[in-house]
């Protein structure tokens, strides 16, 4: 029986985060890994077969390590309100011994999430929005690290400079420790506060084991209860969930077991592949809306090699890597923020395309002879937001293929920018001995063509009049007539 017990503490062990840095799998290392695995589960199996009323929980048998298919689940898209935008956002922070045991981690780690939420409720509160957050710390298990109101309610609001330093404030406090367990109140929790205990690795949890563990699955199924919850499970703007977070600096190896729901027995009954399995599904579940709202799930992996199970549980395209808790997490959680902030319609501009020709109203011609003179075509378009507010017209205004034609011969202009003083061309006037000018006046046309793009598009008004590409050609003003002083030929 000793023997057996050294076995399963020497398992322990093996999965007990340390402060060394990941090694390369080799071929002999999966090979004795699998049949490490195999032989602790008979030995489980055999030890906890039977049980009586008051024996601790059976663990469950562990499994062989085996790749899970890749997460084919798509994230929806997030989308914004041009006006007042809501978004509800859930960071799931690791907090697991591996990050802890370097003493820099947590302060950089902390200081990259609240650049991240400060960045996000800018662009928010810009539009008169506001942004909320949900913070789960998650080792073993996962814990809401929000403070809470004298009603006890989450205080999750960023609207404001206030708001968002009492947020700094929250994610500040969350406790970190490499040697986090159940009988060291201190080190599990930092201090003895009713708050702090709350939030510490098993929130008061009366039982000893290790805390330190990664615990993917847990973290996930939080965030769906939440999410399930009548606070959280209404599709209205700022009413839901729309972006759930996972911050990991490495593989899962622990996980809440078949049952769904965290136990002791589930820091010594853990199966890798089981918990990659387990927090894939809730992954879909989350996007797909089972039970909730739909959200967008992305992980961020952080100075570790982890790759397959990244790959396993958020799928190839939605996560991200960083090489450390500080300039390339901070540009990972960028390029998160311009992903949400990806409402193109409150970016669209509106443009009433119009073009104006001018030339000498008359001139003096030659019989026989020619006049060259300078034909002017201007740009004056205008353009308005998407709600028809007036703005200044600048180059998303370009006209392109302009030209103007007399007497059946076309002049090509260069693309018209907007500007008043508009792109000139020569005109050569020529009257032939004996040509007859009826009136006395030429006619001058100019035309031009406005480029729609997704971005930058036709005046609604207008739009039953673009061409098949969305393009529009102008009439406004395009003609222009000349007189002719016509001067005969000198006997």
């Amino acid at each position: 029986m000793e023997t057996l017990h050294s076995q399963r503490e020497s398992s322990m062990n093996s999965v007990t985060e340390d402060k060394l840095k990941p090694r390369k799998l080799t071929k002999y290392h999966l090979t004795m890994a699998f049949l490490a695995f195999t032989v602790l589960a008979v030995a489980v199996t055999t030890i906890f077969g039977t049980s009586s009323s008051g024996a601790q929980q059976p663990v469950k048998a562990k499994t062989s390590f085996q790749l899970a298919a890749d997460n084919t689940s798509t994230n929806p898209d997030i989308t914004l309100d041009c006006e007042k935008p809501r978004l509800t956002l859930a960071v799931m922070i690791d907090r697991s011994g591996s990050v802890s045991s370097v003493a820099d981690n947590p302060a950089k780690y902390k200081e990259s999430v609240n650049k991240f939420v400060e960045d996000l409720s800018n662009i928010l509160i810009s539009r008169d929005g506001d942004l909320d957050v949900l913070l789960w710390g998650y080792g073993s298990r996962s814990i809401i690290q929000n403070d809470k109101t004298a009603s006890n309610q989450l205080v999750t609001k960023v609207d404001s400079t206030t708001s968002l330093e009492d947020m700094k404030a929250a994610v500040d406090a969350i406790f970190f420790s490499p040697s986090a367990n159940g009988s060291n109140e201190l080190s599990m929790n930092g201090n003895t506060t009713a708050y702090a205990k709350a939030r510490g690795y098993n929130a008061g949890f009366e039982t000893t084991g290790n805390y330190t563990l990664t615990n993917w699955d847990d973290a996930l199924l939080e965030v769906k209860k939440l999410a399930s919850s009548s606070d959280f499970n209404d599709p209205a703007p700022g009413k839901h969930i729309n972006l759930a977070l996972m911050l990991t600096d490495g593989a899962p190896n622990v996980n809440n077991g078949s049952n769904r729901t965290f136990e002791v027995g589930d820091l010594s009954g853990y199966s890798s592949a089981d918990g990659r399995k387990y927090a894939s599904q809730t992954v879909t579940e989350l996007r797909t809306g089972t039970s909730a709202p739909k959200m967008a799930v992305r992980g961020v992996l952080i100075n570790a090699t982890a790759d397959s199970a990244m790959n396993e549980v958020f799928g190839p395209s939605n996560w991200s890597k960083a090489d450390d808790f500080e300039d390339d997490l901070a540009k990972v959680l960028k390029e998160i923020i311009d992903s949400i902030d990806s409402n193109i319609e409150c970016q669209y501009v509106y443009v009433t395309p119009k073009i104006e020709v001018s030339a000498p109203t008359a001139v003096t011609v030659t019989e026989g002879g020619a006049r060259t003179v300078q034909v002017t075509v201007r740009n004056l378009s205008t353009m308005t937001d998407r709600k028809g507010g007036s703005l200044p017209c600048d180059i998303r205004c370009t006209l392109t293929q302009a030209e103007f034609t007399y007497n059946g011969t076309s002049y090509s202009l260069p693309p018209i920018p907007f500007s008043g003083s508009g792109v000139q061309g020569p005109l050569t006037i020529t009257i032939s001995l004996g040509e007859s000018v009826p009136g006395n006046q030429i006619s001058i046309t100019a035309k031009a063509r406005f480029d729609a793009s997704p971005m930058i598009r036709l005046a609604k008004s207008l739009e039953s009049s673009a061409d098949a590409f969305g393009d529009y050609w102008p009439t406004d003003a395009t003609n222009v007539t000349v007189n002719i002083d016509r001067v005969p030929l000198p006997a």
